[in-house]
């Protein structure tokens, strides 16, 4: 593949890099809601996790439904 300034676009270390940054979110993401979980009320945790899990499913719903546009 050509990259914009002619050169060579060297994709799968673009991949790689996406990928480790995707990976660090995902860690960030599950660092803040186990310390969340650690501070609230028992009942305030669970009903954090299940407005965290509702959300996940909304998510998934919606790509289902509207997919990534790539296939316009």
């Amino acid at each position: 593949m050509v990259a914009p300034g002619g050169g060579e676009l060297d994709v799968r270390g673009l991949v790689r890099r996406v990928r480790a940054v995707l990976d660090k979110a995902d860690a960030l993401r599950l660092r803040t809601m186990k310390r969340a979980v650690e501070i609230l009320q028992p009942a305030q945790a669970a009903e954090l996790l299940v407005a965290a899990a509702d959300m996940e499913i909304g998510f998934r719903e919606f790509g289902l439904n509207y997919g990534s546009g790539r296939d316009k």
